[in-house]
């Protein structure tokens, strides 16, 4: 996660959506965070009063920083995060797991006996939900700016125009060892279930297995769409096999 009190912009990073290299190229930007375990106490439990002094976790939901948040403070920043294809999302969570070092779930995933048995343990522990991430209870969307990992590109240059900086180039965008097309993980059974678990993510942002097929489409909006958004036009998805 990012935070800028220059700029007002909030980045929220979902796993494996470029958000690391999203967040990476953004810091500079950013409010640096005390980094304390006084720090860390206070924004846990909300008695956080300066954005300066704020230590958020990195991958807080929008609603979670909001109750985190001064009231009200939440919507008065510019928001902002990626999605992408929860088809292509499991798999690259699957892969990432795998290869990390030191993540909590990395030697239970690593000693699966395959893809299939991930996606049922993922349904059965039902924590991974793009939606959530960004919509409120009631399933509107809580964050101004949706980019499209599918766009990746295109969508942080149009990022980085509405929260008034110069487009650059994405750091760590070209490190990364692409993995095999996603849909060869999948057998009928795997992908008839991820298309059921998953189903309100997939219809919320316009996918199906094969991709992107209305880059339009998003969850309603809490609110209506600040200023500064309502210049950027919808760019067409292109594909993005680079990064993760």
């Amino acid at each position: 996660m990012i935070i800028s009190t220059r700029y007002r912009f909030i980045f929220l990073h979902i796993n494996r959506t470029g958000g690391g290299s999203i967040s990476e190229t953004l810091r500079p930007f950013g409010t640096q965070p005390v980094r304390s375990a006084w720090t860390r106490f206070l924004t846990r439990y909300h008695i956080i009063r300066h954005l300066e002094r704020a230590n958020f976790p990195p991958h807080l939901t929008a609603r979670m920083l909001e109750t985190r948040l001064p009231r009200g403070l939440f919507d008065e920043y510019l928001s902002a995060a990626f999605v992408r294809n929860p088809f292509s999302w499991i798999v690259a969570l699957y892969n990432a797991i795998q290869k990390s070092e030191g993540h909590r779930h990395q030697s239970r995933v690593a000693c699966m006996s395959g893809f299939p048995e991930y996606v049922d343990w993922e349904i059965r522990r039902n924590k991974r939900s793009i939606s959530r991430f960004v919509t409120d209870p009631d399933g509107r969307l809580m964050v101004d700016f949706i980019g499209r990992f599918e766009n990746l590109h295109n969508d942080f240059n149009r990022l980085c125009l509405t929260i008034g900086i110069a487009p650059m180039e994405l750091l760590h965008a070209k490190t990364q060892r692409p993995h095999a097309d996603y849909r060869s993980y999948y057998t009928d059974e795997t992908r008839e279930k991820v298309a059921h678990h998953w189903k309100r993510d997939i219809e919320a942002f316009g996918y199906d297995f094969d991709g992107l097929i209305d880059p339009q489409r998003l969850p309603p909006r809490r609110r209506a769409p600040k200023p500064e958004l309502l210049s950027n036009d919808v760019q067409t998805s292109e594909p993005t096999s680079h990064i993760d």
